[in-house]
């Protein structure tokens, strides 16, 4: 088995043992009856497909990756080796599938449902800060889904009708800038995407958005547990644990192009108590009531 990430061994840790555990469940055990190549991409996404070719060199009998710019780059080194994926966001518009209920290629796994939490989550935000005039956006300029993202954000604004501010950002070095340009440019609001990037340097992210004193909303729930205000999204660790039985199947000679891609039934709204008070941000109790879990 193979397995590549968008981030870092350590950053992902808490998913790989949801994976692994529920693999240890149906009698996979690494260094036993299970052999197993890893590699991370650590927010550096034009090293996946440099890392998705050593790891079909190794001619897996299945091959996980998590992430859409990953999953895109396993696609262009094989048409063969069966691939299981996690997260990924737009996979039929992608190319990697033909259709979710009929996957049609070496290509199965779990969506990430992106214009439908990205429309959610800016009325979250507006729902949060009721008179908001601006909001801030946080992504990554080099990657292509998230320019489907913003649209789905633009598209979720033309009701809402605040003022859009991008901020591009393609690597940590330029977190620092675009959180200087923020600080210049009196937004009520911001929402991170959950991009790989982000996802990695999220702790990072936190601390400049407190020193702003800013309601922020964020993509997956690791970034409300490590201090964010707020997050939407699906569980990751859910993903993860669910992988296992994707794998587990290929295992047994399922075929992937057979196995009906797996949309999310569950979202979870997570909201910081703790964080919005030290942020002084009221939150209002029609969201609050909303919420799946409060961090206290």
């Amino acid at each position: 088995m193979a397995y590549l990430g968008p981030t870092t061994d350590a950053g992902s840790a808490h998913l790989q043992h949801a994976l692994f555990a529920r693999l240890h469940d149906f009698g996979y055990v690494e260094g036993k009856n299970l052999l197993l190549e890893r590699r991370f991409a650590e927010g550096e996404y034009d090293r996946l497909e440099a890392l998705a070719a050593e790891l079909v060199a190794f001619k897996p009998d299945v091959l996980f990756v998590s992430g859409t710019q990953g999953a895109i780059a396993v696609s262009r080194v094989t048409r063969s080796i069966p691939v299981v994926f996690v997260t990924v966001s737009y996979p039929v518009a992608m190319g990697l599938v033909r259709s979710l209920a009929y996957p049609g290629t070496n290509m199965t796994g779990l969506v990430n449902p992106s214009d439908l939490l990205s429309r959610a989550r800016l009325h979250l935000l507006k729902d949060l800060v009721p008179k908001a005039k601006k909001v801030a956006v946080l992504h990554n300029s080099q990657n292509a889904v998230e320019s489907l993202m913003l649209a789905a954000i633009r598209e979720a604004n033309e009701k809402l009708r605040m003022s859009l501010a991008q901020l591009a950002v393609t690597s940590e070095q330029d977190l620092s800038m675009a959180f200087d340009a923020l600080s210049g440019m009196r937004a009520d609001g911001l929402y991170v995407i959950e991009s790989p990037l982000n996802f990695m340097h999220r702790a990072r992210i936190i601390e400049s958005v407190s020193e702003e004193y800013l309601p922020a909303v964020y993509g997956f729930s690791e970034f409300a547990e490590a201090g964010g205000l707020m997050s939407y999204s699906i569980s990751l660790v859910e993903q993860f644990r669910i992988a296992a039985d994707f794998i587990d199947k290929i295992f047994r000679s399922a075929k992937p192009a057979e196995l009906p891609v797996v949309q999310p039934a569950k979202f979870e709204l997570v909201i910081n108590v703790k964080t919005a008070k030290a942020l002084d941000i009221t939150i209002p109790q029609s969201v609050l009531q909303r919420a799946d879990r409060l961090i206290e």
